[in-house]
């Protein structure tokens, strides 16, 4: 099965040697033309709500990234060549949390699944130090998210969900299987 961010050795860092072979092989036919200039793209996200879930996924983000690199007088800019990953979330059981996993599946515009993955907060180094006790929000939107390498471009929208929740009293609480399917039925933008 391809993840979103298609390897978890990538999660919080960035393949740099892949990039840079790539930075390289573009370069080599730049000489001294301006790149053209893009623009990172949110990619539409949905939450899937599972009753009984001890956890209230409050938001989701999912966020293609242009990989940008100088090398002397050469610039190159790939279009949304990184992929960051952020949901804010809260508590809302009695018990203090261990560790959430999150699951994400991104639909391409005929609502294929293209690509999904499960991230854990244990997995994430700045939900190192957040409180997960009973009624906590914790924040891991935007620098605070996952990041990695974006292998599956054609994205139209992502599904985010709570899969699984760890208590700090060794208990667990498991989605409902399978996972609910949430498709937007808007018009592909």
């Amino acid at each position: 099965m391809t993840s979103v961010l298609d390897a978890r050795p990538l999660i919080n860092r960035v393949d740099m040697k892949a990039i840079t072979k790539q930075f390289l092989a573009c370069s080599a036919s730049l000489s001294m033309v301006a790149a053209p200039v893009f623009a990172d793209e949110q990619y539409k996200a949905t939450i899937a709500l599972q009753d009984g879930s001890p956890v209230t996924l409050n938001a989701c983000e999912v966020w293609a990234r242009d990989w940008n690199k100088t090398i002397g007088v050469s610039h190159v800019s790939i279009p949304n060549a990184l992929i960051d990953v952020g949901v804010r979330f809260t508590n809302t059981s009695t018990k203090k949390l261990k560790d959430v996993r999150f699951a994400f599946v991104a639909y391409d515009a005929f609502a294929t699944v293209v690509s999904s993955i499960e991230l854990d907060t244990s997995e994430d180094v700045s939900a190192d130090k957040v409180s997960m006790d009973p009624g906590a929000t914790v924040d891991l939107l935007g620098p605070r998210g996952w990041h990695g390498a974006n292998k599956h471009t054609a994205k139209d929208h992502v599904v985010c969900s709570v899969a699984k929740v760890a208590f700090d009293d060794g208990s667990t609480w498991d989605a409902p299987s399978p996972v609910p399917t949430v498709v937007p039925t808007s018009a592909p933008h």
